[in-house]
């Protein structure tokens, strides 16, 4: 997890971090502006060739400017059916947190937090029917009377993974939810329960700060790393002392 802070001016600096964060942001002229970033992920899926907003197509270009441009390309419409063909679009490589498209009648700004937003009710999901299959099976397994302890175990130990995932998905529907400090925007998420989560926009940010949190964390505790991340935030913001 890792937290990236941005914004302008001298007060920020890098700061090397790594394994489940958040993201803030912020301006040195204005309190908005400034951005921090969190993430740990795999990219998404990512073809070349021939791109256009038909799922039938090649898919979407794996450069990060190609398919920037590409993405700009599209309608409203056809960033949508992209999207019902690849749901994790919003990791894409390139992919704008949450841009202003003139195309879109109802401002949608669709980027990496709306359709990362979209994605997180299907994983939430999709990872409960998985606790609950897995669950249903276990139970059936510790019935039998000659019952394997090997495979117990390791059902169990997958099991403990799984809900485990699901334990971090919805603590970043909590952390999106949270009132406390800026707005929050869903940069990551993927079924291997990776995410990032920004707070405010990072794509209007001039200047990054990264802070890394334990390697041992996961999505579970992004709870803390958010408030990590805000604190470090809001201590941008105070004046520095100079002193003479």
């Amino acid at each position: 997890m890792s937290t990236q802070l941005a914004g302008n001016g001298p007060r920020l600096h890098g700061v090397a971090a790594g394994a489940a964060g958040t993201v803030q942001g912020q301006d040195a002229e204005n309190a908005d502006r400034i951005g921090a970033v969190r993430a740990r992920g795999i990219p998404p899926n990512g073809r070349n060739g021939t791109h256009n907003g038909d799922p039938g197509g090649d898919g979407p270009p794996a450069d990060p400017q190609e398919f920037y441009d590409w993405w700009h390309s599209l309608s409203p419409a056809e960033k949508d059916r992209v999207y019902a063909s690849y749901p994790d679009i919003g990791n894409h490589p390139g992919m704008p947190w949450d841009p202003s498209d003139p195309k879109d009648p109802n401002n949608f700004h669709l980027g990496k937090d709306h359709y990362n937003r979209l994605h997180l009710p299907e994983l939430d999901q999709q990872t409960q029917a998985d606790v609950d299959r897995m669950q249903h099976s276990l139970n059936e397994l510790m019935a039998e009377p000659n019952a394997d302890d090997g495979a117990i175990y390791a059902l169990q130990s997958h099991l403990t993974a799984v809900k485990n995932r699901l334990h971090g998905y919805k603590a970043v529907a909590a952390e999106l939810n949270s009132t406390d400090g800026p707005r929050r925007y869903l940069g990551q998420l993927d079924e291997f329960g990776h995410g990032a989560i920004a707070i405010n926009n990072p794509d209007t940010a001039t200047h990054n700060a990264i802070l890394v949190l334990g390697t041992g964390q996961d999505l579970s505790a992004i709870g803390g790393a958010d408030g990590k991340a805000l604190r470090m935030y809001n201590a941008a913001l105070q004046p520095i002392e100079v002193r003479g």
